[in-house]
């Protein structure tokens, strides 16, 4: 097999999310809600942000968008553990410079907390967004063609070497470039796939990791 040759820069720029949690769970099993306020830099309220609650045990996915005050409210959910993801950019449809992050500080859902739903609500589930980090490059082959079409995936890692996927993750274009915005400020492994994670069997390239590491465990 061909191998890659990546070209890689990250822009780090400084952002944080931070949360504030006031939970509270009826003993009853009925819906209830998650409710909060999304404001920005400066605390400056954000609309137009995609709230997503996604739960545990019944699978139920259920989005709201914040209004001209950055409020939201996710209605008629099923009692449940919870993981809430807050999206400046709604799955890469509106341009931001904010940061994706999932409840409590996290960049990805194999981190993220749990919000607890009962049959009363769950406010004050609220969010403080800052600016993103970007990260960019350019795939070319070992005859410094451009490659297209090349996925690439990003992974977390925490204290236990569990490995994460993260969202967003990208395809290359014509030109063999790829940018992946609205990231979080964290340590991120980068995976460049040929297969699409085997969705394309034709590849004549190996997959690889940056920085020309053949695993997750030497990238």
């Amino acid at each position: 097999m061909r191998r890659l040759s990546v070209m890689l820069s990250v822009v780090a720029l400084t952002g944080l999310l931070a949360f504030g949690v006031d939970t509270g769970v009826a003993s009853a099993a009925s819906t209830g809600s998650i409710s909060g306020t999304v404001t920005g830099p400066s605390s400056v309220v954000e609309p137009n942000v995609c709230v997503t609650a996604y739960g545990y045990s019944t699978g139920v996915t259920a989005t709201a968008t914040t209004d001209n005050s950055g409020d939201y409210t996710i209605s008629n959910l099923p009692a449940d553990s919870y993981q809430v993801e807050f999206d400046p950019s709604c799955n890469g449809t509106i341009s931001s410079t904010l940061a994706i992050q999932w409840y409590q500080y996290e960049p990805d859902v194999g981190h993220a907390a749990y919000v607890a739903v009962g049959a009363s609500n769950s406010a004050g589930i609220s969010a403080l967004l800052q600016t993103a980090s970007t990260i960019s490059g350019t795939v070319t082959n070992t005859s410094s063609a451009d490659v297209q079409g090349v996925c690439v995936y990003l992974f977390t890692v925490d204290g236990s070497d569990e490995y994460e996927y993260t969202i967003p993750n990208t395809v290359t274009a014509a030109n063999g470039t790829y940018t992946i915005s609205n990231l979080q400020n964290d340590t991120y492994e980068v995976q460049f796939d040929p297969t699409c994670t085997g969705t394309i069997t034709n590849s004549p390239y190996a997959m690889q990791y940056y920085n020309d590491e053949p695993d997750l465990g030497t990238a």
